[in-house]
């Protein structure tokens, strides 16, 4: 009998090896979000005259302050109102295949593939203040985002890929998913109920399918999250079952959303319900060179077929 496991164009190959079950598995801590600015023309970031655009608009907005820059032009750091940010500036393109599978999958293949051919150096932008728990790194992505938005403009970045995810948007979709995330904040911030629901976490966090083929049966079909350990401290996965991809793909990103909404709230042992009739069963597992544990979700065995 052969059997063919693949990944599908949403994914990155990915291995099922290695993985063993323990009770007594904690999350890892959350961590700060970055991004790659993909700059286009590298005279853009001569060293001189980005220091001069930079300073010249802190100089303009009194919520910003450039706090260091190093002395040949490849390092900056901006206090913006409370949050301190850096600026990193690397002469050369990141290489293509970082990009394949987002770009993939991605209704803008063909613009985003020459974005990434096309460009010549990139910007790696972070934020310095620390996250202590899942709200902290919410905040935090959507701080960095507006502050990548501001500098994409001086340095005129033609795309913007959040590290964590690994998910490449162009511009234009960039900056709307920046909006977006600030008005979540601004209604959470008024203590409106619901508001988290708006937040870009299809940016922040990869869904990626995998497929699993014999001769003796239909396709299977696993789902698994890439960059959610930032935020929970593990990553969610659906267990192969014999479901259309699509479906499944509706199942994960429901289960993200809930996330993004509730918190880290999934626990060993206890299910939950990703539709009417369907309920997984939670169990934290680690595998071999991961640091972050994975919550697998296995549909209860009554309720296979």
């Amino acid at each position: 009998m052969q059997n063919a496991r693949r990944q599908l164009p949403h994914s990155n190959q990915h291995s099922r090896k290695g993985f063993h079950q323990t009770m007594s598995i904690e999350p890892i801590a959350p961590s700060s979000p970055s991004i790659i600015g993909l700059v286009k023309d590298s005279a853009a970031i001569a060293p001189e005259a980005l220091l001069a655009r930079v300073k010249a608009y802190a100089a303009e907005n009194d919520s910003t302050e450039l706090l260091n820059e190093d002395s040949d032009g490849t390092v900056f750091v901006l206090k913006v109102n409370d949050r301190t940010f850096t600026m990193f500036i690397v002469p050369q393109p990141v290489p293509e295949e970082e990009f394949f599978a987002t770009v993939q999958k991605s209704p803008k293949r063909e613009s985003l593939s020459r974005i990434v051919k096309e460009h010549q150096a990139h910007i790696v932008m972070g934020a310095l203040s620390p996250v202590a728990h899942f709200g902290d790194t919410v905040t935090q992505s959507i701080f960095l985002m507006k502050f990548a938005a501001k500098m994409s403009g001086l340095v005129l970045m033609t795309g913007l890929f959040w590290l964590n995810s690994q998910e490449l948007l162009d511009k234009v979709d960039f900056t709307t998913a920046c909006a977006r995330a600030h008005d979540v904040y601004m209604r959470n911030q008024k203590g409106e109920k619901g508001a988290g629901s708006g937040l870009p976490y299809p940016y922040w966090v990869s869904l990626r399918l995998f497929s699993d083929k014999t001769d003796a049966g239909p396709e299977l079909i696993a789902g698994r999250t890439h960059g959610l350990a930032a935020y929970l401290g593990y990553e969610v996965e659906i267990t192969f079952l014999p479901r259309p991809p699509a479906e499944m793909m509706e199942r994960l990103r429901g289960v993200v959303g809930y996330l993004f909404a509730s918190g880290p709230v999934l626990q060993h042992g206890h299910s939950i319900g990703l539709s009417a009739d369907e309920q997984f069963v939670v169990s934290f597992e680690t595998t071999e060179g991961q640091e972050a544990p994975t919550a697998m979700l296995r549909l209860q065995p009554a309720r296979m077929n």
